[in-house]
């Protein structure tokens, strides 16, 4: 990210898309993040498969996704779980929304993974699509029909040991993508120096939040960092969050840090009269806040064996999430500005 992240301590094929050094099972791989990029998350997957919560939740989306019964209608044997093929997900942009005509991502995984752009074709040939084959940058770039007139481009790259799905809603961009990965990319200095905690199996990351459309409804006290990081992990039986919000402004970081006191202070007057919220509260109380030469230091850890209680308990007898159904993306192709190029 460019001037993003100084910091010491800093799903996607046919519509699927997970909104957190050269091999990807541990750290966001900084060589494959153009610079230009105002966001970069990141998940994990091996780490998420080796942990308990990890595990828990890829159990619990399987469930919830009846298996990846759509998904498998395209891509026989799909699961999120790294036993699958995959290993990890990165995903980042220019602007916050996944319809932004920015929005990258890259599925990472081993040589299962390079036969699911045959396999789509063959489903979109035996309903009928045309599946034609294009390429561009000089890469083969599959179209995969997501939406009425606005397909999604996918084209693979090879970095090291893993196979790369390049997934975008440009095909010039795709095939661009998959050069750049091919060609060892360009190390982004900033995510290169965040460092990577062990255990850790989610991690976000944004510059200028303010700037981004819609972030304040993320987070109404980190739009005002000028830096945001966060990560999710566990280790040794507890489940770790940690967030450090840059401001370069010691008395707007320690404003902040008296917004987050205020609210957790709300949060617990209220639990007293809503018994759900009350349960979350007692992990709430678990989070620590304090404000460090301008910056926000926020962190929380918790038994993970309580914390999957925790969700059960939210969620319902069985576990399962409420069903959300994902916004079409829209139908903008502009691709005069090159997120390859010479800044990334």
């Amino acid at each position: 990210m460019r001037h993003a992240m100084k910091t010491t301590g800093a799903t996607a094929l046919g519509g699927l898309v997970l909104s957190c050094g050269t091999a990807l099972a541990g750290p966001v791989n900084a060589n494959h993040v153009p610079g230009s990029a105002k966001w970069v998350a990141h998940v994990d997957l091996e780490a998420a498969g080796g942990t308990e919560i990890g595990r828990f939740m890829l159990d619990m989306i399987e469930r919830e996704s009846d298996g990846y019964a759509d998904i498998r209608k395209g891509i026989r044997g799909f699961t999120l779980s790294p036993e699958g093929g995959l290993r990890g997900i990165t995903i980042f942009g220019r602007e916050l929304d996944e319809e932004s005509e920015d929005f990258v991502a890259l599925v990472y995984g081993d040589e299962r993974i390079a036969s699911w752009g045959d396999e789509i074709r063959a489903k979109m040939l035996e309903h009928g699509y045309d599946a034609p084959k294009i390429e561009a940058d000089g890469n083969r770039v599959l179209i995969v029909p997501a939406d009425e007139d606005n397909p999604i481009f996918a084209s693979m790259a090879r970095s090291g040991g893993d196979h790369v799905w390049i997934v975008t809603r440009s095909a010039n961009r795709s095939g661009r993508g998959a050069s750049f990965i091919s060609g060892g990319g360009k190390t982004n200095e900033d995510l290169a120096s965040l460092g990577w905690k062990s255990g850790t199996i989610a991690f976000a990351a944004v510059e200028n939040p303010s700037e981004l459309a819609d972030f304040d409804d993320v987070s109404h006290i980190a739009e005002q960092a000028e830096r945001v990081m966060a990560r999710v992990g566990e280790a040794g039986g507890e489940v770790f969050a940690e967030a450090r919000l840059d401001t370069h402004d010691p008395k707007q970081a320690d404003q902040i840090a008296r917004m987050a006191d205020g609210l957790l202070a709300l949060g617990a007057l209220m639990s007293a009269e809503d018994q759900e919220l009350a349960r979350v509260m007692e992990f709430a109380r678990g989070i620590r806040v304090r404000a460090e030469d301008g910056s926000l230091l926020v962190s929380m850890s918790h038994s993970a064996a309580e914390l999957k209680g925790l969700i059960v308990e939210m969620n319902g007898d069985d576990g399962d999430w409420d069903e959300h159904d994902a916004d079409d993306w829209d139908d903008d192709h502009n691709d005069d500005d090159d997120f390859w190029g010479d800044d990334g």
